[in-house]
Order: structure tokens, then sequence, then C-alpha cells
């Protein structure tokens, strides 16, 4: 697996990753527990991009996904076309409604936080200080609040996963 050549330009969607890591991301995907033992695994922001394409490929590959996100039309959506996956609508900066859905999973073996938003796109010379430091305070204070409230939750020997992407273009080349 290359870095940033999954599906959708970002790593964690192509390729079946075991233990590998780059300078650009580390993506595990452990089934250490047998066919017969559930896999409880919720994926937070997992309602659409690299959480859906998660949540679909842990649920292909057996584990119980349940899917957290702030939309309930999206949560609609996606158990339309995905009834495979447990809808819960909670946002991610929300310690309580996270520790909640956490206590409804009950233990739970791997958590995957992918949370988005969509402040900061364009380019970087044009993009607003103020509003990308609002941005990344909702972003990085989002993945803290949401591990914090699931840390309870998570059975001794299972892990965390926290996802994030930048993508990026060359920049465009006058023609003479």
């Amino acid at each position: 697996m290359r870095p940033g050549r999954g599906g959708g330009g970002c790593p964690f969607i192509g390729g079946d990753a075991s233990s590998k890591r780059t300078e650009t991301v580390r993506f595990e995907i452990n089934w250490k527990k047998s066919p017969d033992e559930r896999l409880y695994r919720p994926v937070v922001g997992g309602t659409s991009g690299i959480g859906l394409a998660t949540a679909r490929r842990l649920r292909a590959r057996g584990a119980t996904v349940h899917i957290v996100g702030r939309s309930k039309q999206r949560l609609g959506e996606v158990a339309a076309t995905d009834p495979g996956l447990i809808g819960h609508q909670a946002d991610g900066s929300d310690s309580e409604a996270i520790a909640a859905v956490a206590a409804q999973i009950g233990t739970i073996d791997w958590l995957v936080v992918t949370l988005a938003g969509s402040e900061g796109v364009g380019p970087i010379a044009d993009l607003d200080l103020g509003m990308l430091r609002n941005a990344f305070d909702a972003k990085f204070w989002g993945h803290i609040t949401t591990v914090q409230a699931v840390v309870p939750h998570l059975a001794p020997a299972d892990s965390i996963t926290v996802s994030g992407c930048a993508t990026d273009r060359a920049p465009a080349v006058a023609k003479k």
C-alpha cells in the first residue's frame, strides 16, 4: 500500500494493510479474534468519506460496526444503502453523547475516529487563518473528546485509530 494511493486519494481505503508503516500513515487491521467472537467497532465520523469506507470494510470482514454521525439525514441515507451498519446520532465534540453511545454498544474492540469538516478548502494562500484555527480546534478537540469518552468502554488489549487526511494538488502553472 502506497501513501495517498488508496481509494478516494487516502491510504485508509485501499489494500489490506497489516501493521504497515510509512512516513505518512499507519493503519492496522488486526483480526486477532476468532470468527466466533463478536467484534464491536464504532466508527465516529462514519457516515461519509474515509469513515464510511472504513465502516463498510470492517463490516465486510465480519465486525459489528456502529457508525456515529451528527446528521440524522445522513444516518438515514447510510441506513438505506448499508443496513448492516448500526447508526447513532452524536457529535464527536459532545462528550456525554459519545459516552452514551459507547455505553449502549458495550465493550469496544477498536475505536475508529474519522471526524472531518468542510472548512479549509481552497488555495492555502487564500485561506483565512481565523477560520483555519476554528476548524483545527473543532477537529482536534473533537478527536480528543471522543477518545476520552470511549476509553472506559474499550477492551483492555484493543485499540484506537484516529485518522485525518489532507489532500493537495500541484499548483496551476501558467501556460506561455
